[in-house]
């Protein structure tokens, strides 16, 4: 984050725009606010995320005791190549406000999965392989 940076100041709008919202320096690279009441020149989907990828699969067996009385046997594995999925930056990582300095910066970085991200984690969003065991008898 930047805002007496000569290549900040040479690609801005506005000064104002760049003390209110400053901009982002990467090498030669840079990143500033566009000007007020003006959407900016950043195409739509500019920036993409990592795609999501899972395999889940289940494997079921039904035994028949007698003519009435079965039992179901069901074991599920979500994600079971445990690939591992990133989650992609969310708003909480994108304040522009967060001080960054040279050893530690918290602008759109990736700290969790997406189970983890979410409020109510469920299997099968992007966590660790898991395995779910279940017997069902039906009479």
């Amino acid at each position: 984050m930047a805002i007496n940076n000569s290549l900040c100041t040479a690609h801005a709008a506005s000064l104002a725009t760049l003390s209110a919202f400053a901009c982002w320096v990467e090498g030669n690279s840079v990143l500033t606010p566009p000007a007020l009441g003006t959407f900016g020149n950043a195409p739509r989907n500019l920036f993409s995320g990592a795609s999501y990828w899972g395999a889940d699969t289940s494997v079921s067996k039904t035994q028949k005791f007698t003519e009435r009385f079965s039992a179901e046997f069901r074991a599920e594995f979500f994600n079971i190549f445990n690939h591992p999925n990133i989650n992609n930056p969310a708003a909480p990582n994108l304040n522009l406000s967060s001080p960054c300095n040279i050893n530690t910066c918290q602008f759109a970085t990736v700290t969790q999965t997406p189970d983890v991200a979410a409020t109510n984690p469920v299997l099968g969003s992007g966590s660790s392989r898991r395995v779910q065991l279940g017997a069902k008898l039906i009479f």
